[in-house]
């Protein structure tokens, strides 16, 4: 019987193939979703690999916060809102942070793909 953590993701590989996580010591994992696609303007890159972590407790405790490939700029090579390039995210490279956090989660309802739909929204804001 697979756990909820392996359906979902099962669903989140299904949309995003070539996705998948590293579990860590502590029971979280970092998940990696690679090729999500950027609006044709407003960004330096057309897509980005993702990342992020969930806890032991998920989906209880909601994913927070994301890293995308650490050369993301805006168009006029601005380093976009509230990021900064850290490895916070548990692996040897630097990543660009976004400190993003979604709103409202619903355990019973949300999953992995309703927060990579959080991501996507948050970069197809311009800023």
């Amino acid at each position: 019987m697979k756990s909820i953590f392996e359906e979902h993701f099962q669903s989140l590989a299904e949309a995003y193939p070539g996705s998948n996580y590293v579990p860590r010591p502590d029971g979280s994992r970092r998940i990696q979703v690679p090729g999500l696609r950027l609006p044709a303007t407003g960004w330096n890159m057309l897509g980005t690999t993702v990342y992020f972590l969930i806890s032991s407790s998920y989906p209880m405790a909601q994913p927070d916060c994301f890293w995308t490939d650490p050369h993301l700029r805006l168009a006029s090579g601005a380093i976009p809102q509230n990021t900064s390039v850290n490895n916070t995210h548990g692996g040897p490279e630097n990543l660009l942070w976004f400190s993003w956090h979604a709103s409202r989660w619903d355990p019973n309802r949300d999953n992995l793909l309703t927060y990579v739909k959080v991501i996507s929204r948050r970069l197809q804001e311009i800023r």
